[in-house]
């Protein structure tokens, strides 16, 4: 009979003990490492115009829009490895949050032990929103997705890569060494755009005013209609098709990369076109010149010229690489 009671004790203290403790899934992949997972699941009242801050070290982050009056978060903390601890890494990983009816911030971090042995687990986020919610977004080695978000979208990335889709007010987008793609995005602001060795593509872009940096990355824009444009690089190319906007200004300087520009019918552009070593290809009849085609020689090429009224104005000049304005 004592030893029926003290088995009846120790098993309601296990039951007890279990459920103070966070609900995770442990188990071993094929690998023989451990795996673990937990869930975090968050609703968040917020009023017309709110903003949301996303601070992650690991894992996606994948915004879109439907959320209603609330913001909805959905995360995942996982971790996998052969020590045995993936559990006590997970729960080492905590999502602080704040909200307020304006403003909801999720920040993941990790307690200490975790921190001394260098352990993180990946938090992966998927997370609605309401349509006109400002996003300010900020992902150490995990990508970044935004889709149909009208509020201001500000986005940081390490070594992810930045997908944008439908949104319609980018003021900032930054990766390192991943890429940034941009599909019917933009919109009548302006936009700011950085990397190191990503390159960036768009289709569809419309802004106001858009800046492009880069060392080494390429950027390529199809149908895009921007009415101020500056591009820097110091190796990365530069292809543009699109429009050019009456008395808009496009200043495009690269040391070694080529510069494309590929253009519908237009009403008219100066252009000023310079290279050191490379060519220079103009399509359109520049004034009193007609098409422009030079070699690099031991001189500077340099054209320029107008074509139609003039209202729109080319800045086009490369090191080493080659220039070429053509029609589309």
């Amino acid at each position: 009979m004592e030893s029926r009671r003290s088995l009846i004790v120790l098993l309601l203290a296990l039951a007890v003990g279990s459920a103070a403790v966070p609900a995770f899934a442990q188990g071993r992949n094929t690998r023989n490492q451990s795996d673990a997972t937990e869930n975090f699941e968050r609703n968040y009242k917020v009023a017309s115009g709110a903003s949301l801050v996303v601070s992650n070290v690991s894992g996606a982050i994948r915004i879109t829009s439907g959320g209603g009056g609330e913001i909805a978060v959905r995360a995942l903390k996982h971790a996998s490895n052969s020590r045995g601890d993936a559990a006590q890494i997970v729960a080492g990983t905590n999502i602080t949050a704040s909200a307020t009816a304006n403003r909801v911030e999720l920040r993941v971090e990790s307690n200490r032990n975790n921190q001394r042995n260098n352990n993180v687990a990946s938090v992966d986020f998927d997370i609605r929103v309401p349509a006109d919610c400002a996003v300010d977004l900020h992902s150490v080695s995990g990508n970044i997705s935004v889709s149909k978000v009208g509020g201001e979208l500000r986005a940081e990335a390490v070594s992810g890569d930045i997908v944008l889709e439908s949104t319609s007010h980018i003021a900032f987008a930054k990766s390192v060494s991943g890429n940034i793609r941009m599909t019917s995005s933009g919109g009548d602001a302006s936009a700011i755009f950085e990397t190191v060795s990503g390159d960036l593509t768009a289709n569809g872009l419309t802004a106001h005013t858009l800046e492009f940096k880069t060392v080494s990355g390429t950027g390529r824009l199809t149908d895009a209609t921007v009415e101020r444009m500056t591009f820097r690089s110091v190796s990365g190319d530069l292809e543009y098709a699109g429009s050019l906007a009456p008395r808009g200004r496009y200043d495009l300087e690269t040391h070694s990369g080529n510069i494309r520009l590929t253009l519908a019918d237009q009403p008219g552009f100066e252009v000023d076109a310079n290279t050191f070593s490379g060519e220079i290809t103009i399509d359109f009849s520049i004034r009193n010149e007609g098409p422009v085609r030079t070699r690099g020689n031991t001189r500077q090429p340099n054209v320029r010229g107008t074509f139609g009224d003039a209202s729109a104005s080319l800045h086009l000049q490369t090191f080493s690489g080659n220039i070429r304005v053509r029609k589309r």
